[in-house]
């Protein structure tokens, strides 16, 4: 029994083929000075064949490959947006985390900055940042 080959499938779309391409003897009416011909025209849709397939198989990897791509970049955004939304619902309590800190550390220095106004008698407080102990930053 011979196999035969009904079609084969490139990107979606059927095209019918010759019963021969697979066959490993060709009938006795091909055995003319043709049949070589038909050999090599055999060997041929083969080769075609594997081509399909490796360009198929090529195609499927790419879609793979993107989509692979799109949930990691997808995942960053996320981590990305948690980030930013974590910030936001917590930046009084980070903001005073991150000074509390630099204060402990001694990255900064905090001071309290009275100015006196005799013509008027007001007084003037003001916290400044002392980042190097003689410069006050407002």
């Amino acid at each position: 029994m011979r196999n035969r080959l009904r079609a084969t499938e490139i990107v979606g779309k059927v095209y019918p083929l010759p019963h021969w391409i697979v066959a490993d003897t060709l009938p006795a009416f091909y055995e003319t000075e043709g049949a070589t011909a038909i050999q090599m025209v055999a060997k041929l849709y083969n080769k075609v064949k594997e081509l399909i397939e490796s360009y198929n198989e090529l195609t499927n990897d790419y879609i793979q490959f993107k989509n692979e791509v799109n949930d990691s970049l997808a995942d960053m955004n996320d981590t990305i947006n948690g980030a930013v939304e974590y910030m936001q619902t917590h930046l009084v309590e980070t903001v005073t985390a991150l000074f509390q800190q630099a204060i402990d550390d001694g990255t900064i220095n905090v001071g309290l900055i009275n100015n006196y106004d005799e013509t008027d008698e007001s007084l003037e407080l003001t916290v400044g940042l002392i980042p190097d102990g003689n410069e006050v930053e407002f």
